[in-house]
């Protein structure tokens, strides 16, 4: 893994919600739906964009791939590890994720096997590139069968899945790994949030410090919004597997 090019960019104690939070849910879908008419040049130059990366990336040799990689630890009376996980995958997060972000503009979300693997299409911006993509495969499984992710043996709860492009070819330009964990830190308990995308070795660095910023507020913002619906009871941390 020593090969890898990465930077990690750590947050600790988490800022306010953003005003975004404050939007509806149907002013978000209209606002999808006239962004992927609105945006159609954007996302066809993201499609170049990313088609050049891959074309001068040494995409078969996974010690190349760049990361952006972001940890967040965040004080939340209310959500662990296990809660965090389970409400990532549960229409809630899709909504946090539509309202969280101003580069949102639109998620849809399903699970299927219980919750084992995740499916999304996606409209975000990042780093000045306006992408339509899917992840279809995002879980645990995904994340031994992609050479390029870090291990991270000290997350038991962690998934990956490819980002590939809407573009009828399902264009692989990206893997996400997502993994958390509770931590003590001085007698506090703290959910431990890591986060990162591999890309090809193309990528500029100046593209993988936007995005990184992108993340950090994501992932902190999602996480505020997971303590509210939790300690709101609008979202029932189920049992965990085994228990």
């Amino acid at each position: 893994m020593s090969a890898h090019t990465s930077q990690t960019a750590r947050f600790r104690f988490p800022p306010q919600p953003p005003s975004a939070w404050t939007s509806s849910p149907n002013e978000k879908l209209r606002s999808a739906t006239r962004a992927s008419s609105s945006f159609s040049k954007d996302i066809g130059d993201a499609k170049k964009f990313w088609y050049d990366v891959n074309s001068n990336s040494t995409l078969h040799d996974p010690a190349t791939w760049k990361a952006v990689e972001c940890r967040a630890l965040v004080p939340l009376p209310n959500v662990n590890a296990w809660a965090f996980s389970t409400w990532s995958a549960s229409p809630l997060a899709d909504a946090a994720n539509n309202r969280g972000n101003a580069e949102h503009y639109f998620k849809k979300s399903s699970y299927s096997g219980g919750g084992a693997t995740g499916t999304s299409r996606i409209l975000e911006s990042w780093g000045g590139v306006v992408t339509n993509f899917s992840i279809p495969n995002y879980s645990p499984r995904s994340c031994a069968q992609r050479p390029m992710v870090r291990l991270l043996p000290e997350f038991r709860l962690k998934a990956c899945g490819d980002k590939n492009l809407v573009d009828g070819k399902n264009t692989r330009f990206g893997v996400l790994n997502i993994a958390a964990r509770d931590i003590s830190v001085a007698g506090k308990r703290y959910l431990d949030i890591y986060a990162s995308v591999w890309y090809g070795s193309a990528i500029s660095e100046e593209h993988l410090e936007a995005e990184r910023q992108h993340i950090i507020i994501e992932i902190v913002n999602l996480s505020l919004k997971a303590q509210e619906d939790v300690k709101s009871g609008r979202f029932r941390v189920p049992a965990p597997s085994g228990s």
